[in-house]
């Protein structure tokens, strides 16, 4: 008699008793699952087969052939029988049924129920099984041999998943990171294309998941696919694997396989951090400092990189040592900032290594030590960070602690530039043209001192270029040795020396020279008065299409200088350098209008160019628009 069934159960019993089928379809499967193991003593491989057949019924869309199935037909087929197959005895199969039935869909079998098969007959007695054992043949495998490469496969998996840890801890660059990778790989002889495809067929671990995304990320075995890698991230983290949280916090951060996110990549940077991820910890302090995602607060960056540094993370050290160095969330203590950079730098952290040696050359925290200064910024730069080798370059440059040597310097400014730090750059130019002696090179250096351009504003050092590009015959640069000496620019004010250069210069065909050599006969600067040769230079540089020339050559002919008043041909120049975008010229033609000279009166016109000249600082300009 058997207990605790129902008639509905035993109706399905007789059924299997007579007519040797029965049917899950309409019943708890559960239940009649346990009573055809425990009672009626159903072999377990027909009960598997039942099972199954039933599970895929549920699905017709599900292939025929196992070996084609996508990882979402595993699923679907997986929480179908998902209440049924705690309920199989797999234990009592035979090596072989196991094999041929039951491990072709392993996907859907949980992984402890799956991993204690795995021991279960990895380990089975020889004597105890009257099947085939485990290590003869069964068509071109046997099972020992199938489960031991999974053994081995899954090894691989989670003790690369534990070597990418440390390599994200050491804070290594994206290439530098895919190259350990292989690196590791090689050095341990494992095939890459074979895990590669292990990892395909396996998706059920969360570490072979993301394993899978990092193979994508980096391009390893693959091509580069930075979406389906940001993808693979999300499927494991959504099983709480805390390495991979991390990675979709900075897919989100940096827009890698996804639209960025800040608010996002704060969120999963938490559940790294919240998991005591130490690189989560410290990209928790990141975003509190910057903002990333969550309003600014350095107290909060303070206490995550505090975190991290004491849970060893070498990046949150320097960052912390940054915090005390500027007083960022707690008060100023270049002593303790010190120590972190150190802490950090003796850990092969580059920025930390870097900083040091700037602790030293200053004297932050500890005596200045020119010497040791060098000696890390040598390390860091040969390591090829471009801060470091921009330091070396200036050490070099100016000799300071060691022996001055432009070659060196020019070749670490060039290691530094390589890299886009916009400082190594300038300075490069700068020290190329040096040792190049071009004089046309030499005259834009002048220029970008004169101005500021990329670089500290030096007047001094602006004349010193323009002067080796003019005693280099350059027209350019002889012009700007006449603005120099007319405008006290970096040299003392000397309008004799000003007209000598714009003189040299005009005749050398500069077209702003001819002008302004105009304005020293116009004016008597450095020379006579000579209202005809002002007129004639004004012509030649008007003629080379200068804006500057063409207007002084309509106020020549609109004061009669050098020539007969003709306000028309004043009312032409005056357009004409107008439309250059000059404010005088502007101002002259809206007075023009203004006043009717050379052009019929138009106030609508004048206020257009009033307009045009007031919004460039003509202060006329400003004063005329309120009358108007």
């Amino acid at each position: 008699m058997l207990p605790n069934i129902s008639p509905e159960i035993f109706q399905i019993i007789l059924r299997y008793i007579y007519g040797g089928r029965f049917s899950l379809e309409e019943y708890d499967t559960s239940d009649i699952i346990k009573i055809l193991h425990d009672n009626i003593k159903v072999n377990v491989i027909q009960v598997w087969e039942q099972v199954l057949k039933w599970g895929i019924s549920q699905n017709p869309e599900l292939p025929s052939d196992p070996s084609s199935y996508s990882k979402d037909d595993f699923i679907t087929l997986k929480n179908t029988l998902q209440q049924c197959i705690p309920f199989i005895n797999f234990f009592n199969l035979t090596s072989k049924e196991y094999l041929d039935k039951v491990y072709p869909y392993k996907k859907i079998i949980p992984k402890d129920l799956r991993e204690n098969l795995f021991r279960h007959f990895i380990n089975q007695p020889n004597s105890n099984n009257p099947e085939p054992n485990i290590n003869e043949e069964i068509g071109s495998k046997t099972l020992s041999s199938i489960l031991s490469i999974e053994k081995d496969f899954n090894k691989i998996v989670d003790e690369t998943n534990g070597f990418i840890y440390e390599l994200v801890n050491e804070v290594l660059g994206y290439n530098l990171v895919r190259q350990k990778i292989i690196e590791y790989f090689n050095d341990h002889n494992i095939n890459i294309q074979e895990t590669y495809n292990w990892l395909l067929n396996d998706q059920i671990s969360t570490n072979s998941i993301f394993l899978l995304g990092c193979f994508s990320l980096y391009g390893i075995a693959t091509s580069e696919n930075n979406e389906k890698a940001f993808n693979l991230f999300i499927s494991a983290s959504e099983k709480n694997h805390t390495l991979a949280q991390f990675f979709v916090g900075d897919c989100y951060r940096y827009g890698c396989g996804t639209m960025r996110n800040e608010k996002l990549a704060f969120e999963y940077y938490k559940k790294a951090a919240d998991d005591s991820l130490i690189f989560g910890q410290n990209s928790m302090g990141y975003c509190y400092e910057s903002g990333l995602g969550i309003k600014k607060d350095l107290k909060k960056a303070f206490y995550w990189y505090e975190k991290a540094a004491n849970n060893g993370n070498i990046r949150a050290m320097y960052n912390l040592g940054i915090c005390y160095k500027n007083g960022k969330g707690i008060e100023k203590d270049y002593i303790k900032a010190f120590e972190l950079f150190k802490q950090s730098a003796e850990k092969g952290y580059l920025d930390g290594v870097t900083i040091l040696g700037y602790c030293y050359n200053e004297g932050i925290g500890t005596e200045i030590d020119k010497q040791k200064a060098f000696e890390l910024y040598q390390n860091a730069a040969d390591l090829g960070d471009e801060l470091a080798q921009y330091n070396l370059a200036l050490m070099y440059e100016k000799g300071d602690g060691i022996m001055k040597d432009m070659d060196k310097a020019i070749y670490w400014y060039e290691k530094s530039a390589e890299q886009g730090y916009e400082n190594a750059q300038n300075n490069l130019r700068k020290l190329q043209i040096i040792k190049q002696d071009h004089k046309l090179a030499q005259y834009f250096v002048g220029e970008c001192f004169l101005d500021g351009h990329r670089t500290t504003k030096n007047v001094k050092v602006a004349f010193e270029y323009y002067e080796k590009a003019a005693n280099k015959s350059l027209p350019c640069g002889q012009n700007s040795m006449g603005y120099c000496y007319d405008n006290g620019s970096g040299t003392d004010k000397d309008l004799k020396k000003a007209f000598y250069w714009y003189e040299k210069a005009a005749n050398n065909s500069n077209i702003k020279a001819m002008n302004n050599l105009g304005l020293c006969y116009l004016y008597g600067d450095g020379v006579k008065k000579d209202y005809d040769k002002a007129f004639e230079l004004f012509r030649k540089s008007a003629e080379k299409g200068h804006p500057e020339g063409i207007m002084n050559l309509g106020c020549c002919y609109h004061k009669g200088i050098g020539t007969k008043n003709d306000n028309k041909k004043t009312f032409e120049l005056y357009q004409n350098a107008a439309n250059f975008g000059g404010e005088v010229a502007q101002y002259n033609l809206a007075l023009m209008y203004e006043k009717g000279y050379g052009v019929a009166r138009n106030i609508e016109k004048a206020i257009y160019w009033y307009n045009e000249s007031a919004n460039q600082g003509c202060e006329n300009a400003k004063k005329s628009l309120k009358s108007l």
